[in-house]
């Protein structure tokens, strides 16, 4: 427990490092989705290695940079911010529509080029390769469009990254406390059905407080009821597919018989063990930021 204590502190030490300056430039928090995307990639790697699969370890890593192309794309082409609805729609569509296309683009390449090098019986790697390209490089692209795009990105991108820990934590004590009825059996035992629904009250009562201390940031706000209203239907959603990511993680651990998805964190595992709900969440919170802008601030 202390090992997990001290390793979890300087780990949210680290990417505080990284998210905080992200209050005043974008370009520090992108850095972070980097590392994470190369990080990630290559544990998955190793896991599908555990079961007999042999993904090609550089073409996943260097694939999951596809999460830069909304980047690239709003330097190449974006000229100024079009602070209204409409325009916020296009360029976030647009991101998008960049980053899937890449993406697509790039799996087929992927499992096109290793058909080709090891036959027919490569297929299987192949398609390896590329889900853990698609696994990693979409979640990771969202905040990246948030932070490029969206006018109050900075605040749904904390909502994003947070949102699974506070999930996590209500769930965690709600589980320990009263938890009695299995949710998930099969893929996670430990987990329990009053756990589930811990994590999601707990983030719907805690997330408004990030739109309290950084409303500022997200636009014109006439009123306050709407944004806390917004907040904890936010905060109900995000600990539904955090937990869904959670367990998501769990299975393919479960497939290739492995406890964690790496050692980097002693006492925590891998960082995809500390950022597969994070997946699941900042795509979201990418979807709640344009409907915040369309619902509440108009």
């Amino acid at each position: 427990m202390r090992q997990r204590i001290i390793t979890g502190t300087l780990f949210t030490f680290a990417v505080a490092a990284f998210i905080i300056p992200g209050y005043w430039v974008a370009w520090p928090p992108i850095i972070l989705f980097v590392i994470v995307a190369l990080l990630t990639s290559q544990e998955l790697t190793l896991a599908l290695r555990r079961r007999g699969l042999r993904p090609n370890g550089f073409m996943a890593s260097a694939g999951s940079l596809v999460m830069l192309l909304p980047l690239l794309g709003a330097a190449l082409f974006r000229n100024g911010r079009d602070g209204k609805v409409a325009g916020l729609i296009g360029q976030v569509a647009g991101g998008l529509s960049l980053m899937a296309f890449g993406l697509l683009t790039v799996m087929l390449f992927t499992v096109t080029a290793i058909v080709l090098k090891r036959g027919a019986k490569g297929l299987p790697d192949a398609v390896a390769t590329a889900a853990i390209i698609g696994y990693v490089a979409f979640p990771l692209g969202c905040p990246v469009l948030l932070s490029i795009e969206i006018s109050g990105g900075y605040v749904w991108l904390l909502v994003g990254l947070v949102s699974p820990w506070i999930s996590d934590c209500f769930a965690y004590f709600t589980g320990s406390l009263i938890g009695k009825r299995p949710i998930v059996p099969a893929i996670s035992p430990k987990k329990t059905v009053e756990g589930f629904w811990g994590g999601m009250v707990g983030c719907m009562l805690v997330i408004p407080l990030v739109f309290v201390l950084f409303g500022h940031r997200l636009g014109p706000i006439t009123g306050w009821w709407p944004v806390v209203i917004f907040a904890m239907a936010s905060g109900l959603l995000l600990s539904l597919v955090s937990q869904l990511g959670d367990w998501l993680a769990s299975g393919i651990k479960r497939w290739c018989r492995v406890k964690d998805f790496g050692s980097i964190l002693p006492g925590h595992g891998g960082i995809l063990d500390r950022f597969d709900s994070a997946f699941f969440t900042l795509p979201v919170s990418l979807i709640l930021a344009v409907l915040f802008q369309l619902l509440v601030t108009g």
